[in-house]
């Protein structure tokens, strides 16, 4: 089978994730069928250009910043924000002036709850985050603030109905479509190489 056979619904998922929720992929099959004219449906994922600012509207985005000292620990630091020390730095501190990610190890570490406004989420502009969907800064803050969310059992601040995408770029991370979409996209690439 090479996954293009009509009536099957083929569920995409990268090899790259590091969460999935127990009920994602019957919530996917779901949507898919409560939508059977989108083209596909894509899962509520983290650090997706479509569903940050969601997150952050839901209040999952949580106040993390890069610690200004490279970790000297040989051991593995812990994913829990309830065992990282607070941040602490230069008040001044600006993560635009850290344009590519450190070569030396690092955490990201929780500042105080009304410290958002210093983050890269909040002081990146969605619609140029759009264009360029791989910002490490935004990337590691979403995930700092999902495990923080995560250890505390509070992932409901994820959870939100149907939002329609449009023609707004998407991750396509973990989909559910129809084989005969499938095909028939291919059957439009070949078509569209041999003009």
């Amino acid at each position: 089978m090479e996954c293009r056979e009509e009536g099957y619904l083929y569920i995409k998922i990268d090899d790259d994730m590091v969460f999935i929720g127990k009920n994602t992929i019957r919530h996917l099959v779901a949507a898919k069928e409560a939508h059977p004219g989108h083209l596909l449906v894509s899962a509520n994922l983290i650090d997706s250009p479509v569903s940050t600012p969601i997150h952050d509207r839901m209040g999952s985005i949580k106040s993390y910043l890069p610690e200004s000292t490279p970790l000297q620990s040989t051991s593995r630091p812990s994913w829990r924000a309830s065992e990282l020390p607070q941040w602490n730095g230069p008040i001044d501190f600006s993560i635009a002036k850290r344009s590519s990610e450190p070569v030396t190890k690092h955490r990201w570490l929780p500042l105080g709850p009304h410290d958002l406004a210093r983050t890269p989420i909040k002081k990146r502009s969605w619609s140029r985050y759009k264009a360029k969907l791989a910002i490490w800064t935004v990337a590691a803050q979403e995930h700092y603030s999902f495990l923080e969310n995560l250890e505390q059992m509070r992932l409901e601040r994820y959870f939100f109905k149907d939002h329609p995408h449009g023609l707004q770029q998407m991750s396509t991370t973990v989909i559910a479509i129809w084989g005969d979409v499938l095909r028939t996209m291919d059957q439009y690439l070949m078509m569209m190489r041999n003009i």
